[in-house]
């Protein structure tokens, strides 16, 4: 036993250790940060705890700190792990940093993964060389001589322009095929320097490696420096590499290592015998063998410099190319050019002094696109101050050359490509003037901007000189975007939490532990990516509406077309917002699990460079209003499953907040409720959403106008109501104006619609609105609802006032325009008409047409991929039948690239909402009575307003148009809670039949299986947030976490 027992202590024993090192080591690391954070710093983001601002980078880290920038200033911090990290985003801040007290800033922060780093020759590296000392300024001035100097450049000119010619022959031998400009940038880039760094092409023009995969290894080495490491967060862990990226590193170095050896072998035996022979040619490996070097310092240099030249060029090129094809008057003006002044039939570089305007367009594109977006990074060697701020010393410090590239302070109209903006300036690209830094600036300036001023030019000028180009399948350069695209990135886990909104517990759905959701807020062309995780016990669904998912409809979260997240299961959603803009939500779309909650704001703000039909507002609020039961979705579900109606609700939330107590015999004491905070005379954007089951609710603001300037994604003809009506589904923009005199707080009120309101005041949502001068609390009776409550007809005058502004620009430049119906071929006319629940099979169920859609056991479009025969039928009527009513599974086969006509006919008693998934459609005609041909004569053809929700009254009709050009499979359903989950919707199947054409984006990697198909599936459980920062085993991470938090007890 005694042996047993020690032997056991002894396999314990360094396990303990280790942990208790780890306590150790970040009780340390605490300390230091909590005497960093004693000291004044720049502003900036709220730091979460242990990971600071890492999740909040993204994969465009320069895209999110030029917003942040906008937030907190030119100059702010923000911190990434363990690291305090000082971001300057402007002309004054970049010359602080880079001119002014260049000495303090010319240390370099050096990532984990650089080899020189862990082979211990930082001292012996060109780029990242801690501090500027004497080793680095003589490897700096050698540089200088044997590769960057006047003569250096002008001996190297024959070469560049022999591969620039070796690239005009490749790509002739493409005449009329798809080429990739950055990857024959690339070669030529690539070929050029190998020549001139030993005498050897290493890869040709099909990216085919002559010496092994040199090419492959190159970007493989971008891909490991890119990755976020944890160990650059928490330097204490570096020993431990715990995601591998140094050993990968070390695995891609001793590669290159591999292919350098025999070149450096046989150029050493080489001298050796013509050591005496001063003739014999002398390139860059032939002084560095010269001087001494070791065979690891020589790889180091050649690596840096590969890797340093290649993608920086390619893309600077690149993004040239595509600034000018998007530019066709830019481009045919540098043509021209090149025409009068190039005479030989190859360029040589002795031209380009003479190019001003291609030298004007090349400026212009690194303004707006610097190869490097942020500078490598700065190290502060002391203790300083920057515009007020105190920099601790060995901060970190980023130069963001992005956003000062694109500051309005220092560049008029900045996100215009506008190359003539160069053409009467002296501003070079050696960092002069610091507005324009992207090769940097000061001590720390890229040694290689010589050289690269030679080749990129040149090689801009070849591809312009000998080529027209155009884009492939006749796509318009227009539609080119040069935003990048970048990508948001959330992380959602639903779970239940216990509120009582209404002063009765009750279990809600939440997403990352808020009820409601928190906001999603992406811009024009983002790329979205939201990892979800279901700590629910049941399946879940999250659906976009108004997000048009084009060519994606496996993202759009419905039963029609994706297969439910089980419980315990990770599955991530990833579309882009294409050319939308606007005010949306999104929710949880399985049976009636919104009414639980798991809601939340979606915002779609307008790019720049597009102009908004209003004054910028001084701030911008959310209100998610909607009905609201005491009981739970599940509750719910089983009184509609056992033929109940769901009765009244029990209240209206804002926010999920219940109501103020206005009054003290309908709300009970001490219940939250939401305050909206506001200054006098300022105006305000309020996004007001109906998240609710299935009530229509009138929204307004005591003593203040509401603004119409925008539904679900469109502006409006600007009008002022002094309530607005708001039906379930549906997503207002209202600007509300602060002229007041505050004599108190106001009240906001959202309350039931179309019903007694005797019997249903409860059923009223009370926020605040409160003036930073108000003299009061709000008190008295609330602002009077309509007084139309009976008189529907005057009611429908308010949806029938919405019209279209024709005239201002949505997520694109042009107009938002209208179409005409005169001049529309409608290919379908469906007639879509709804009556109240019946008993079918048994069953309390709503219809369409007298259908009850039951969803198939295998998605529609996934059946259709796999050759699942019966999963759905191509039969739903165009218009209603005289035939019993039947549950089934018909879908509509609608025409690609036609217009659908769809009439909407309410014979059911209540107000209904219909929602249309990827896409938006015109509200042309709303009325009362049964729609006929000949309702048609009271259209809207001209300004018509365009949705994706719109309410139908009970005995009327609306009808709307929509212009099928969205492939896929789109959900058509009532937005009322209770008749969807009753089967009141249906899908619309739109293929082209081309199959050239336009089709739909293959199945993502992550599909989901059921169904037919369920053995497919692979499981898909719980993957830790934390995944998306460390590249690695999530069970690590997370022992990692649990010793931090060990480490701040300790501390504490």
């Amino acid at each position: 036993m005694a042996t047993m027992v020690t032997e056991m202590s002894s396999n314990l024993f360094i396990p303990a250790l280790l942990f208790l090192s780890l306590i150790y080591l970040f009780a340390k690391q605490l300390k230091t940060l909590y005497s960093l954070r004693s000291a004044p710093r720049p502003p900036g983001p709220y730091a979460w705890p242990i990971l600071g601002n890492a999740l909040q980078m993204g994969r465009s880290p320069h895209i999110t700190l030029a917003n942040l920038a906008k937030i907190y200033g030119p100059l702010f911090s923000v911190r990434l792990g363990s690291q305090l990290v000082v971001v300057a985003s402007s002309q004054e801040a970049a010359t602080e940093i880079l001119k002014t007290q260049d000495r303090i800033f010319s240390g370099r922060f050096v990532p984990d993964v650089i080899p020189a780093k862990w082979l211990g020759l930082e001292n012996l590296s060109l780029g990242w060389n801690g501090e500027v000392n004497d080793e680095f300024k003589f490897l700096r001035a050698n540089c200088q001589t044997v590769l960057f100097s006047n003569k250096a450049i002008l001996s190297q000119s024959c070469l560049r322009e022999k591969k620039a010619m070796d690239m005009v022959r490749f790509i002739r031998t493409k005449e009329g095929e798809v080429i990739k400009v950055k990857e024959i940038a690339f070669a030529a880039v690539f070929s050029m320097l190998t020549n001139i760094l030993m005498s050897r092409d290493l890869v040709n023009f099909e990216l085919e490696s002559v010496e092994g995969g040199m090419s492959e290894v190159i970007r493989n080495i971008f891909e490991v420096g890119a990755a976020p490491n944890i160990s650059d967060l928490f330097p204490v862990l570096a020993p431990f590499d715990l995601q591998n990226l140094r050993k990968k590193s070390k695995e891609l170095y001793l590669r290159c290592s591999a292919m350098f050896e025999p070149i450096i072998k046989e150029r050493r035996e080489r001298k050796m015998i013509d050591e005496d022979d001063a003739s014999s040619q002398q390139d860059f490996l032939d002084t560095l063998i010269r001087n001494g070097s070791t065979d690891e310092h020589i790889n180091i240099l050649l690596l840096e410099l590969l890797v340093a030249g290649t993608d920086t060029s390619s893309s600077a090129i690149e993004w040239s190319m595509a600034e000018l094809m998007k530019s066709p008057e830019y481009m045919k003006k540098a043509q021209e050019e090149l025409k009068n002044e190039i005479i030989q039939d190859a360029i040589q570089e002795s031209d380009l002094p003479r190019l001003k305007f291609l030298h004007a367009c090349l400026k212009e594109s690194m303004r707006l696109h610097p190869p490097g977006p942020l500078l490598l990074p700065h190290r502060a060697i002391d203790s300083c101050q920057v515009m007020n701020y105190s920099i601790p010393k060995n901060s970190q410090v980023l130069v963001n050359a992005y956003a000062i590239g694109r500051d309005p302070k220092s560049w008029k109209d900045p996100l215009a490509y506008n190359p003539e903006r160069f053409l009467n300036s002296d501003m070079n690209f050696r960092g002069s003037n610091t507005e324009f830094i992207p090769f940097g600036a000061g001590r720390r300036a890229c040694p290689g901007q010589p050289m690269a001023t030679k080749h990129v030019p040149l090689l801009l000028a070849t591809l312009l000189h000998f080529f027209d180009w155009s884009l492939p399948c006749g796509n318009d350069p227009k539609d080119i975007d040069m935003t990048a695209d970048p990508t948001i990135t959330y992380d959602f886990k639903l779970s239940y939490i216990t509120v009582s909104p209404l002063g009765v517990p009750q279990k809600v759905i939440a997403v990352n532990g808020q009820f409601p959701g928190p906001l999603v807020n992406g811009t024009t062309n983002n790329n979205v990516v939201i990892n979800v995780r279901n700590d629910l016990d049941e399946n879940l669904l999250m659906t976009w509406p108004g997000i048009q998912m084009r060519r994606n409809s496996w993202q759009d979260g419905v039963l029609g077309t994706n297969c439910p997240i089980p419980p315990n299961w990770d599955w991530t959603y990833s579309f882009q917002l294409k050319d939308q803009i606007g005010s949306f939500f999104y929710y949880p779309s399985l049976n009636l699990q919104r009414a639980s909650g798991g809601f939340g704001p979606f915002v779609i703000n307008n790019r720049a460079i597009i102009q908004i039909p209003f004054a910028q507002p001084d701030g911008d609020f959310v209100l998610l209003i909607g009905d609201w039961y005491t009981r739970n979705h599940t509750a719910l579900r089983n009184d509609l499953d056992s033929g109940k109606d769901l009765g009244m609700p029990d209240g209206v939330l804002i926010n999920g907040k219940g109501p103020y107590r206005y009054n003290t015999t309908l709300v009970p004491d001490g219940l939250p409720y939401e305050t909206i905070n506001v200054d006098p005379g300022k105006t305000y954007r309020f996004r007001v959403h109906n998240v609710g089951t299935s009530t229509s609710l009138n929204f307004r603001i005591q003593g203040h106008n509401l603004l119409l300037v925008e539904t679900e994604g469109h502006y409006t003809v600007q009008q002022n109501f002094s309530s607005f009506d708001i039906h379930v589904g549906q997503s207002c923009s209202f600007l509300v104006t602060m002229d007041q005199n505050a004599t108190s707080d106001y009240y906001i009120v959202a309350s039931a619609r179309f019903v007694n309101e005797s019997l249903w005041q409860k059923v009223t949502g009370v926020g605040i609105l409160h003036y930073s001068n108000s003299k009061g609390s709000a008190t008295g009776p609330l602002p009077e609802a309509p007084s139309d409550i009976y008189n529907q007809w005057s009611a429908m005058n308010q949806p029938k006032a919405i019209r279209q502004n024709t005239t201002a620009s949505g997520a694109r430049p042009n107009p938002q325009g209208s179409f005409h119906y005169g001049s529309i071929n409608v290919t379908d006319t469906y007639i879509l008409r709804s009556l109240p629940p019946s008993t079918v099979d048994g069953k309390l169920r709503a219809t369409l047409n007298g259908i009850s859609f039951v969803n198939p056991d295998t998605p529609i479009r996934l059946a259709d991929l796999n050759q699942v025969k019966g999963s759905y039928k191509l039969d739903f009527p165009s218009e209603p039948l005289n035939r019993p009513l039947r549950m089934d599974t018909s879908v509509i086969n609608a025409t690609y690239k036609g217009f659908i006509e769809v009439i909407l006919q309410n014979n059911d008693t209540k107000m209904q909402s219909f929602h249309m998934n990827g896409y938006s459609f015109f509200v042309v005609g709303m009325d009362w009575g049964i729609w006929s041909e000949n309702s048609r004569g009271s259209y809207n053809k001209w300004d018509s307003i365009s949705r994706c929700t719109i309410e139908v009254y009970p005995g009327g009709w609306t009808a709307v148009l929509a212009s099928l050009d969205n492939v896929g499979i789109w959900n058509l359903r009532v937005e009322n809670l209770d008749r969807w989950y009753l089967g009141q919707e249906t899908y619309m199947k739109i293929i082209n039949p081309d199959e050239n054409g336009e089709t739909e984006f293959p199945p993502p990697d992550n599909v989901l299986f059921c169904g037919a198909l369920a053995s497919k599936q692979k499981d898909l459980g719980h993957k830790d947030s934390a995944v998306s920062i460390l590249h690695g085993n999530p069970n690590l991470f997370f022992t990692l976490l649990m010793a931090v938090c060990a480490a701040v007890l300790v501390f504490s």
